[in-house]
C-alpha cells in the first residue's frame, strides 16, 4: 500500500439529491466524522453529463456526453477516449467496483473500465431482460425506424431471438399482474437500495485485504416517487411547456422526496456502522454528493435535466477522511465554488499519499451546462406543444463567480440571466468578465480560437 493512502475509496452519488434537503444526511452522518462542504456545483442538470464529469475530471463540453438536437437520453454515452478515474486508482493499485442502480451508469453507455459491474437496479417491473438486451431492442427500434411490435417481432424472429422474444412477453405478461407489488412492496422507496449495501457488505468480506475503490449510484432520491407513471409524465411536459402544475401533484411530490431522502439516510448509516464494526471506516475516503439536484415545484418546474436553477445545480458534498489524515483546512474564502470536475483529481490525490491542498477542491469559478431537453420529447408531446420547447434547445452555460451567477445563451451570444448573492447588481465591467469566462470555458474545447 501506498504511503499514506486509504485502504478504501468510496464515491457514494446520491441521484438528484439537493443540497438544501441534505440536512438530514448530515445529521445522521457526522457522528462518523463527516464534514460538509458548501458551494458545491453539478456540471450538468441531470445524470449522465455529471457522472462523466466525475470520473473524467472534464466539463460536459470537452468529453461529450451529453444531450443535443440529435442525441437524446439512452443515445447519450460517454464515447471519448479520456484518461478516467478508475484507470488512474487502478496504477495506484486499487481493484475498482462500479455499482448501479441507473441504468445510465453502466457500461453500455460508456462507464467502462472498472474490475467488476454490479447492476443493483430495483425496478417496479420484474425483468427478465439485461441492460445489454433492453438496449438492443431499443437499437432495432430506432434502426427499423418505427415503435410497430409486430415490424420488431419479425426482425427479431428473422435474426433468430427466440430467448429474447419469449422473455420480453412474459416480462410484460408479469408486469401486468399483482405479482409486482407483492414482490416489489418496497417499490419505488426502495430502487435497488438494500440490494447496493448488501453487495457493497459482500466485495468487503471476500477482499478484505485489497485496496478498493467504490464508484456507487443510489437511486432512492430520484424519481418515481410513486407508481402513476402517466401523471409523472403530464407534469413534467406541463412544466417544459409552461402550463400550471396540479397542486396535490406537487403536494404528493415533495412529500415523495422527503420520505426518500430519509430513507436513504437511513439505509447509509446502517452501512457506515456496519463499517464501523468492521474497523472498515478508519482507514476509508469517503465521499458523499449528487450528481444534480430536483425541482420541487419552484419557478413552476418539477423533476431535473433540462434548467439551471440552483434547485438543480447546489448540491451536498460530504467527506469522511481516513484517520490518519488530519483533516485539511479547507476554508475557502468567501464565494469560491468546488465543481464535481475536481473529483478525480482530489481523489487520485489521496490515492497516492499526496498532501491536501485547497486548490484540489475549491476554484474562483465553476461551470454547468445544458445543451437543451434531455428526453426525447418529440415521441411524446403534440405540435402544439413541441413548438413550446423548441426554446429549450439551446446551449446555455451557468458561471458561478464571487457571489454572482449569469446564464449564458450560446445561441443568441448574450446572457438569459443575471443574478448576484453578494450585492445589488452586476456592473458592466462584470459582464465583461463573465463573457471572457465564457470564452475560456469553449477556448477548452477548441471551438474558439
Amino acid at each position: 500500500m501506498e504511503k499514506n493512502s486509504p485502504k478504501n475509496v468510496f464515491l457514494i452519488i446520491l441521484d438528484a439529491l439537493r443540497f438544501d434537503y441534505s440536512a438530514i444526511l448530515m445529521e445522521k452522518l457526522r457522528k462518523y466524522g463527516f464534514t460538509e462542504y458548501n458551494n458545491a456545483i453539478s456540471s450538468s442538470p441531470w445524470t449522465t453529463p455529471s457522472h462523466a464529469s466525475m470520473i473524467t475530471g472534464v466539463y460536459p463540453l470537452v468529453h461529450g456526453a451529453h444531450e443535443s438536437k440529435d442525441r437524446k437520453y439512452y443515445k447519450v454515452r460517454l464515447t471519448r477516449n479520456l484518461p478516467t478515474l478508475q484507470q488512474k486508482l487502478k496504477m495506484y493499485g486499487y481493484r475498482t467496483y462500479l455499482l448501479s442502480e441507473n441504468p445510465f451508469i453502466s457500461p453500455i453507455f460508456g462507464f467502462r473500465g472498472f474490475d467488476e459491474y454490479h447492476n443493483t437496479l430495483r425496478g417496479f417491473d420484474i425483468d427478465l431482460l439485461s441492460i445489454y438486451e433492453r438496449q438492443y431492442l431499443r437499437d432495432l427500434r430506432d434502426k427499423l425506424k418505427t415503435r410497430s411490435r409486430r415490424k420488431i417481432l419479425i426482425r427479431l424472429l428473422k435474426n433468430r431471438k427466440i430467448s429474447l422474444i419469449y422473455r420480453s412477453i412474459l416480462t410484460k405478461m408479469i408486469t401486468k399482474t399483482r405479482i409486482n407489488r407483492i414482490i416489489n412492496r418496497k417499490w419505488p422507496l426502495d430502487k435497488g437500495g438494500e440490494k447496493t449495501v448488501n453487495t457493497i457488505k459482500g466485495i468487503l468480506k471476500k477482499e478484505p485485504k485489497s485496496k478498493k475503490f467504490f464508484f456507487i449510484n443510489f437511486m432512492e432520491t430520484h424519481e418515481p416517487y410513486f407508481i402513476d407513471r402517466k401523471e409523472h409524465l403530464e407534469q413534467f411536459i406541463n412544466s417544459l411547456i409552461g402550463d400550471p402544475l396540479d397542486e396535490n401533484y406537487l403536494i404528493k411530490w415533495k412529500q415523495g422526496y422527503e420520505r426518500s431522502v430519509s430513507y436513504i439516510s437511513d439505509l447509509l448509516d446502517k452501512l457506515l456502522g456496519y463499517m464501523y464494526d468492521e474497523k472498515e471506516l478508519d482507514n476509508s475516503l469517503i465521499i458523499i454528493t449528487s450528481d444534480h439536484g430536483q425541482l420541487l415545484g419552484e419557478h413552476g418546474k418539477i423533476a431535473h435535466g433540462v434548467f439551471l436553477c440552483d434547485e438543480l445545480l447546489r448540491v451536498p458534498f460530504l467527506i469522511k477522511y481516513p484517520d490518519y489524515i488530519e483533516e485539511p483546512n479547507i476554508t475557502p474564502q468567501h464565494y469560491k465554488y468546488l465543481s464535481n470536475t475536481s473529483l478525480k483529481k482530489f481523489v487520485v490525490s489521496h490515492a497516492r499519499g499526496s498532501p491536501l491542498l485547497i486548490n484540489d477542491l475549491y476554484e474562483d469559478h465553476v461551470y454547468s451546462e445544458t445543451f437543451g431537453v434531455h428526453l426525447n420529447y418529440k415521441d411524446i408531446v403534440n405540435l402544439r406543444d413541441l413548438n413550446k420547447i423548441i426554446k429549450w434547445e439551446t446551449y446555455r452555460i451557468a458561471i458561478y463567480y464571487k457571489g454572482m451567477k449569469a446564464i449564458y445563451n450560446i445561441s443568441t451570444w448574450n446572457f438569459d440571466k443575471l443574478l448576484t448573492y453578494n450585492k445589488n447588481s452586476i456592473d458592466q465591467r462584470d459582464l465583461k468578465f463573465l463573457k471572457k469566462l465564457v470564452i475560456t470555458h469553449l477556448s477548452k474545447a477548441k471551438l474558439i480560437k
